[in-house]
């Protein structure tokens, strides 16, 4: 109980101290009724003074300023009155609780807002529709789409202004309606078409026209809008439909003028895209051209040729040979008869690869090299005779009349006496060697023979009596001495880059093994004997490059020339040999000293796309010197059809502080005849794969002697991380021109790590294209429009405007959305109303028309609530 007890009186003087504040905001709410109350009255006297039909004009002026003063005054102090930080009045009375003491329950309290809209517009009904010209104030934070919605059509606001309470205006919806069919969207004037609830996609107008119009729309644009009653349920779009063919927000034309070729003329806008109650905007392209005009030669990239980079000599084998005279073709044996010559089967062999030994003494100058032969024998009545004899090797320079002899061991004929009767002379004769496999024995110490060797049992070197003894019929030995590296027993020292031990030491170990003694050899028969000789050169290393292109792998340096070779435009598909004109067939290499060589201007460093602050430019100094390379620069045709230039990957040699810049490689077109107002047109792709890229495609004049008639122009200069794009250029005069680009890459990161790479494809330099009335006309005829919301409001007007590139309108029309079978939308629950005048519903001097009691009646109600 005792705790109770303190804990009752720790609440009640808390609750004492509660109150205290409670009655201060109360005492300021009453202070801020009485003063507003007494403002009132003021006014409430001077409706009676506005309503003496007597008051000069200037009288009710006075009477009005002064009242619109104490009534504005009024308003300020019912909104700004504070206590403690807080609003006095609040949305919902009695919000605020105090703890009255003890154990009892809290008593709630707080003033509600007083509404005196009734005397003075401040607030109005909440809306979900907008209408264009009218001014408006935000009651709640709004969605995305919401504010889209908004600033699709409400110049000069940004999203972030779009809060609660934030007072705009939308555009006015555009003056001069003609609404006479000429670019109606519908032509008969009427203007409507029905729409059911749930009906999904609407073609508004298949017969809508443009007449009237004949101006080059380029750069220019066609917007439609909703500007009565728009809503975020309402969705305008262009669909593919007659002669309007629209892919991914990019808008075709098929034209029939011009032979019904398909032209890219426009994008839907990336903002103003007919979503979510916003503005449907066509941008029609600066560059509209006309396909199939371009004379530009291989713009595609689909005609290649494979450039030989670098040959190489290539080998074969073949049998070697050597010419001989006095290459010995027949015999006659010991007793003058002629011995038959040839190929002897290897079965009838009776002594094989016989080498024949020449006579001494013989007068004249003995042959030269060997004389082999395979020799077959016969045995009648126990007389062994040549019958055939296979020349191996008939040797050389041996001459008729000249003996040779047959060796021991080969039977009954050794030594035998066998005359030259036949020499070839200029006979080519086909090297070969004799194949034989040994037999070996253990080889023994013979009798008496008796001694040491100078290393012991082990093959280790060893002296004196150490030394191993050896006697008669034992096996001779022979040492072996095996040395290997292996680790460093005081510790191993591993090479950090390539992983292996550096310090080991050297290890040598003995051992023995028997001799062996070849005890006899059979013959295998012939190995010709091989040169390695060369067949010529072959292309080793080949790029994929394109005709009527030259490459320049190399650093470019920004604001200076580069020379470049020519590429040999006439070594193409057609007259493929002529490259090999180019091969030094004494050395095998590419020799390009005959080609044309051509100086190519540059974009200033200015020109180029902006790098940080602090970034050195591509000048090959400090700052930009690369250290480690990746790869080699590179340009040729990729996989995909695409010419392909990539700076290699690598990292840069900066200071600190420094982010380097590098240009290069390049590409150069040949020379093409540009007609003034063409433009030349292209897609492109880059990617930094080390660090940014910062490329640069442009064109330049080219004189007659082939020297650059002039400064870049630029089609193509950016820097970033990856891009997907189309750049165009216009030709400014009737003349020859190459193509240039330029792949580079940026350390932006500071990394040092640095690399680029690039891809064009499907540059053509086409006509201009007018953008006029059968274009714009078959656009509208592929408007759709659609709302599948419940409820809507029941009409709403759509207006259609055509610009010229400088934003001038020049055609304006509207038209009626019926919007029939929609239950109404429902206001009060709206993110906008109509924003408030802050002004007098009626003004005193009102009073003098006889209406008195309308404004005091109004101050009455005020006073009362």
């Amino acid at each position: 109980m005792d705790n109770v007890l303190k804990l009752d009186i720790a609440a009640t003087n808390a609750a004492v101290k509660n109150m205290s504040v409670a009655q201060a905001y109360l005492s300021t709410a009453i202070s801020t009724l009485d003063n507003a109350s007494a403002i009132l009255r003021k006014i409430h006297e001077l409706a009676v003074m506005g309503a003496n039909g007597s008051n000069s004009d200037a009288d009710n002026a006075a009477i009005n300023i002064e009242s619109e003063a104490l009534i504005d005054t009024f308003h300020k102090s019912m909104t700004a009155a504070q206590f403690k930080g807080k609003e006095v009045f609040i949305d919902e009375p009695n919000a605020f609780s105090l703890a009255s003491g003890g154990r009892a329950s809290s008593i709630d309290f707080g003033v509600g807002k007083v509404d005196y809209d009734i005397l003075y517009d401040y607030t109005n009904p909440g809306l979900t529709s907008l209408s264009s010209g009218v001014k408006y104030e935000i009651k709640r934070d709004l969605t995305g789409p919401e504010k889209a919605a908004i600033l699709s059509r409400s110049s000069n606001l940004t999203a972030d202004q779009l809060v609660k309470g934030f007072q705009f205006t939308t555009d006015a919806a555009p003056t001069g309606n003609i609404g006479d069919g000429t670019i109606t969207v519908n032509p008969n004037g009427t203007n409507i078409h029905n729409y059911a609830k749930g009906s999904g996609v609407q073609r508004f107008d298949a017969n809508a026209t443009a007449n009237g119009i004949t101006a080059d729309f380029k750069e220019g644009f066609l917007e439609l809008e909703i500007t009565e009653n728009f809503e975020l349920s309402d969705n305008l779009s262009l669909r593919t439909a007659g002669n309007i063919t629209v892919t991914d927000g990019v808008v075709f034309f098929t034209d029939p003028n011009q032979g019904n070729k398909v032209i890219e003329i426009g994008k839907v806008d990336d903002t103003k895209n007919g979503l979510n109650g916003t503005t449907l905007r066509i941008n029609f392209h600066k560059d509209a051209t006309i396909p199939g005009t371009s004379d530009l030669k291989n713009g595609d990239f689909d005609d290649t040729i494979n450039e030989v980079m670098s040959y190489r000599e290539t080998f074969a084998t073949q049998n070697r040979t050597e010419v001989r005279n006095g290459f010995i073709s027949t015999f006659n044996d010991k007793d003058g008869n002629a011995i038959t010559m040839g190929a002897i089967a290897d079965a009838n062999r009776t002594y094989k690869n016989v080498t024949l030994a020449y006579k001494p003494g013989q007068a004249g100058t003995a042959g030269a090299g060997t004389v082999r032969a395979h020799i077959q024998t016969a045995n009648v009545l126990g007389v062994e005779t040549i019958t055939n004899m296979e020349i191996i090797d008939g040797g050389k320079d041996f001459k008729a009349n000249e003996i040779l002899l047959i060796p021991a061991g080969n039977g009954n004929i050794a030594g035998q006496e066998i005359t030259i009767t036949g020499v070839l002379n200029g006979h080519t004769h086909t090297l070969t060697v004799a194949n034989t496999s040994n037999t070996t024995a253990n080889a023994t110490w013979g009798a008496g023979e008796n001694g040491f060797y100078d290393f012991d049992a082990s093959g280790a070197p060893a002296v004196g009596g150490a030394r191993l003894a050896y006697s008669p019929g034992q096996n001779k030995l022979e040492q072996v001495v095996t040395k290997t590296m292996v680790p460093n027993p005081g510790g191993v020292i591993i090479d950090p880059e390539t992983g292996q031990r550096t310090n080991d030491v050297e290890q040598t170990t003995y051992s023995t093994r028997i001799q062996q003694v070849v005890t006899g050899s059979t013959y295998l028969g012939e190995t010709n004997l091989t040169d390695t000789v060369s067949t010529g050169y072959t292309p080793d290393r080949t790029d994929k490059v394109p005709e009527y292109w030259s490459r320049y792998n190399k650093r470019v340096d920004f604001g200076q020339n580069f020379t470049l070779d020519l590429f040999p435009t006439d070594a193409i598909k057609a007259d493929a040999g002529d490259q090999a004109n180019e091969l030094d067939a004494a050395s095998g290499t590419v020799d390009t000293s005959a080609r044309t060589q051509i100086s190519v201007p540059t974009p200033t460093e200015a020109q180029m796309a902006a790098t940080a602050a602090g970034s050195g430019n591509d000048d090959a100094g400090l700052e930009t010197a690369l250290n480690t390379v990746q790869n080699n620069m590179r340009v040729e045709v990729n996989g995909g059809g695409k010419l392909n230039l990539n700076t290699s990957e690598f990292w840069f040699n900066n200071p600190a502080g420094k982010f380097g810049v590098l240009h290069g490689p390049a590409a150069v077109s040949d020379v093409f005849a540009g007609k003034a107002g063409q433009f030349l047109k292209l897609d492109y792709t880059a990617t930094g794969t080390g660090d940014d890229y910062h490329v640069a495609g442009y064109i330049y004049k080219v004189n007659a002697d082939g020297s650059p008639g002039g400064a870049p122009i630029i089609a193509l200069n950016e820097t970033g991380t990856a891009v997907n794009s189309r750049a165009s250029v216009e030709i400014p005069d009737d003349a020859n021109y190459r193509f240039v680009f330029v792949v580079g890459t940026y350390d932006k990161t500071g990394g040092r790590k640095a690399g680029a790479d690039m891809t064009i494809d499907n540059i053509v330099a086409e006509d201009p294209y007018i953008i006029g009335t059968g274009a714009v006309s078959d656009i509208l005829k592929a408007v759709h429009f659609e709302n599948n919301a419940n409820a809507a409001n029941p009409n709403k007007t759509l207006v259609a405007k055509v610009s010229n590139k400088d934003g001038t309108t020049v055609l304006t029309d509207d038209a009626l959305i019926n919007m029939q079978n929609f239950d109404l939308t429902s206001e009060p629950d709206g993110p906008y109303m109509l924003a408030p005048t802050l002004n007098f519903t009626t003004q005193p001097s009102e009073g003098g028309t006889g209406s008195a009691v309308v404004l005091t009646k109004k101050i009455e109600v005020v006073q009362d609530r």
